[in-house]
C-alpha cells in the first residue's frame, strides 16, 4: 500500500485501513486490496472474476457499487473518528469488464460538522470511467485506534501492505 510515510495525517489514515481491514469481511470476500490511503482519500483495486459477471456477461453493478462503497468508507474513516454512510448513489457509465482489475478512487470534497461528502471514481485499468459514485458520510461517536495506536510513526510501517488478491 502506498502512503506518505512523512505526513502525519496519511500515517494516521494507514494505521486506520489496517485497523477497518481487520473486521472488513465484505472487503475480504471480494478480495478488494488497498492500494494507497491518505487523509480523505483512498484507493482500492477489485480483480473481477467470472462468479462476478451478470447475465449479459459484464461486472455485475452491486460488485461495482461494493468497491466504490468500500473506497468511500476508508476515506470517511481516515481521520480516525468513526463515520458512518448516510446517502450514497452510483451512475453507471460503461461495463465493468471481466477478467481486468478495476479501481476504486475516493476523495473527500467537503467536511462540515460531522457531515462529509466524497466523490468516488471507479476505473478499469487503462483509466476509462465506468462509474461515479458520490457519498455522503456522517461522524458517529468513537474512534479506530487507541489514543497510543493513532500518534506517531511507531508501530507497523507501510513496508506492510495490504493485498487481498486471489491467486
Amino acid at each position: 500500500m502506498k502512503v506518505d510515510e512523512t505526513n502525519p495525517d496519511d500515517m494516521l489514515a494507514y494505521r486506520c485501513a489496517l485497523r477497518m481491514l481487520e473486521d472488513d469481511y465484505a472487503v475480504k470476500a471480494a478480495s478488494i486490496s488497498v492500494n494507497e490511503v491518505g487523509a480523505g482519500f483512498c484507493k482500492m483495486s477489485m480483480f473481477v472474476t467470472a462468479d462476478m459477471a451478470n447475465h449479459g456477461g459484464m461486472c455485475h453493478g452491486g460488485h461495482v457499487y461494493l468497491l466504490a462503497d468500500a473506497a468511500f468508507g476508508y476515506a470517511c474513516n481516515s481521520h480516525n473518528q468513526n463515520a458512518v454512510s448516510q446517502f450514497g448513489s452510483i451512475q453507471y457509465l460503461a461495463p465493468g469488464p471481466i477478467g481486468e482489475t478495476i479501481y476504486a478512487t475516493a476523495i473527500e470534497r467537503s467536511i462540515v460538522g460531522r457531515s462529509a461528502v466524497c466523490d468516488v471514481t471507479v476505473t478499469t485499468q487503462d483509466g476509462s470511467v465506468i462509474a461515479e459514485f458520490r457519498g455522503h458520510s456522517r461522524q458517529i461517536p468513537g474512534k479506530l485506534l487507541n489514543d497510543n495506536e493513532g500518534q506517531g510513526a511507531g508501530g507497523e510501517g507501510p513496508a506492510l501492505g495490504i493485498d487481498n488478491r486471489r491467486e
